[in-house]
């Protein structure tokens, strides 16, 4: 391990983005389950308040929320930790929003 990694015990911190309560509580449930410390907030503007860089590993966040979606907070956040020298490992998108093949754009 080097001085750069956490040691082991320290708990892994995701920020779960959805601008839905329903799905926001269950995939926060899920993830604490599986041992992470799932935080939640519940639109864009919520994550970057609480987003602090080095805090959060990984990022979870749905695509479709309104005012600032998810692509766009995503491009937010790395602007940010590119301005502090950090990174986390990641955003995961989410979206529940399904197309069958038959439905055109």
């Amino acid at each position: 391990m080097t001085d750069a990694e956490p040691p082991d015990d320290t708990p892994v911190r995701i920020l779960v983005v959805d601008d839905d309560e329903g799905v926001r509580d269950t995939v926060c449930d899920v993830l604490t389950e599986l041992g992470y410390v799932a935080e939640p907030a519940r639109d864009g503007a919520d994550a970057l308040d609480r987003f602090r860089p080095g805090r959060y590993r990984l990022v979870v966040t749905d695509l479709g929320m309104p005012a600032m979606n998810g692509l766009q907070l995503a491009c937010r956040l790395r602007a940010l930790q590119r301005r502090n020298g950090t990174v986390t490992d990641g955003t995961v998108p989410l979206t529940g929003h399904v197309h069958s093949p038959e439905q055109t754009t």
